[in-house]
Parts: C-alpha cells; structure tokens; sequence
C-alpha cells in the first residue's frame, strides 16, 4: 500500500488530528462508499459532497481525501478539484 504521508507531503497534522477531527458527515460519506463499493467497480463523489467534508482549503483536499480513502482501506483513484474523487478498493498486497 502506498504511504500516502510521502505522496502527499504536508498531511501529517490532519494524520495526527484524523480520529479527533473525524466528524459525523465524514463518517456518513465514509458509509455511502463502502455500501457503493459492495456491487460496483468504484465510487464517484461530487464537489457537492466533498466540499461538505472538505471545505476548499490551502491545496491540502485532494491528500485529506487520499488519507481518508487509505484509512477505509479504498484508494482514491481520481480526483479533479471542483469536480469529483473517484474511489475504489484497494489492490490487496501479496
């Protein structure tokens, strides 16, 4: 599995922060995704839904949202400010 702290440098405060900062819109999102991961190949989430968990930021959304799909054991598999994330399931290792 990638570690998503050396791709997207600058992450560690929201790492350190995730359990504490994990709200429940987050934690809703995070249940959208899994339930759509179950019967599809992945999961798109649109800017109306990202911006409710991550409000645009200084550029640091796009790693908030690769460590939170790392975290749920996804993989963000596209992303487009403004636009959408596309999510799906993490390769397994081995």
């Amino acid at each position: 599995m990638v570690d998503i702290l050396r791709v997207y440098p600058g992450t560690r405060e929201f790492a350190d922060n995730w359990a504490r900062d994990s709200g429940p819109l987050m934690q809703i999102l995070a249940r959208k995704i899994a339930n759509e991961l179950k019967n599809a190949k992945h999961c798109a989430v649109y800017e109306p839904d990202l911006t409710r968990v991550w409000p645009s930021n200084d550029g640091t959304r796009e790693s908030e949202v690769a460590l939170f799909a790392q975290q749920n054991g996804w993989r963000l598999r596209f992303y487009k400010d403004g636009f959408c994330a596309i999510f799906d399931k993490a390769p397994s290792s081995g």
